[in-house]
């Protein structure tokens, strides 16, 4: 059976690994295109809240969220936070204004959107960060069993998207 699902969007907060699956799925899947892994597209930024009106073929796209645990993300924030201006302190970087809300408090609000999504789409997969680092070639196993994509062999992201070379 040829799968039905044609393209991936990942979704996940900034420093949660959304860079590395995606180069991922492009080193390891054939035949699906991957939405806006680098920034944002018509599918909306893929560190934002996902947006079901943005997608207009639901039934062949797989939507997968990524999560981290909250000590070690907390730290990436505060160490790599992008396009955010570098806080001073702690206190600083809590309140996180640029979002309007506190850093945690965004970080819950945007796992509970991923939760809202997830039940109203028929592919959708929550995955862990670390267990994804830890079990990359079963992460690939289960795309193949659950959705039927076509992996090839097995190419290892061995870069870092925070390495410096």
């Amino acid at each position: 059976m040829k799968s039905q699902i044609k393209q991936i969007k990942i979704f996940g907060e900034r420093n949660r690994g959304t860079t590395f699956l995606g180069h991922l799925i492009m080193q390891n899947i054939e035949g699906v295109d991957l939405y806006g892994t680098m920034a944002y597209d018509k599918t909306g930024w893929k560190h934002g809240f996902p947006k079901i009106d943005l997608f207009n073929e639901l039934d062949s796209t797989l939507f997968i969220f990524v999560i981290r645990d909250l000590e070690s993300w907390i730290k990436s924030m505060y160490f790599n936070p992008y396009h955010y201006k570098g806080p001073k302190d702690i206190n600083d970087f809590l309140k996180y204004e640029s979002e309007r809300q506190n850093i945690v408090k965004l970080r819950t609000a945007k796992i509970k959107s991923y939760l809202d999504f997830y039940e109203n789409v028929d592919n959708a997969a929550i995955i862990h960060l670390q267990d994804l680092q830890d079990n990359t070639e079963r992460f690939l196993t289960f795309l193949k069993d659950v959705y039927d994509l076509d992996t090839q062999e097995y190419v290892p992201i061995l870069k870092h998207t925070k390495a410096k070379t």
